[in-house]
């Protein structure tokens, strides 16, 4: 199954200031993210659990070939040089992700379609 290392924007904001702030990082390559590998099926089950919808199906589509199976962010680098450690589980993320999206007055569908075209506008 695929896995991932998912980051909270808040998390990784954070860890570029503090990268950009210590002295030790000067030239050096700092990777950061979550530690955790996170199988994607275990993704779909939080994303149920945190929208209220427990029993919506989970639908696997099959790997397109070049598909990344393994993503994982050692971060320990960042941690010892400047400090990094992340602060935001993907529960929680996810919780304020769709917190966010609830106070937008607008369906997630709409926002997203907006984005996507703003995305691509010259």
């Amino acid at each position: 199954s695929q896995t991932r290392d998912f980051t909270y924007v808040e998390d990784t904001a954070r860890g570029i200031l503090l990268a950009g702030t210590h002295e030790a990082a000067i030239g050096k390559t700092l990777n950061l993210g979550s530690g955790y590998e996170i199988p994607i099926h275990e993704l779909a089950e939080t994303v149920k659990q945190v929208c209220g919808v427990p029993d919506a199906e989970i639908i696997h589509e099959i790997p397109r070939p070049g598909d990344v199976l393994r993503l994982y962010a050692d971060s320990s680098r960042a941690g010892e040089l400047v400090g990094f450690e992340p602060q935001v589980s993907l529960a929680e993320g996810l919780q304020r992700l769709k917190t966010w999206y609830e106070g937008q007055g607008t369906s997630p569908e709409d926002l997203l379609q907006s984005e996507t075209v703003r995305n691509w506008e010259a």
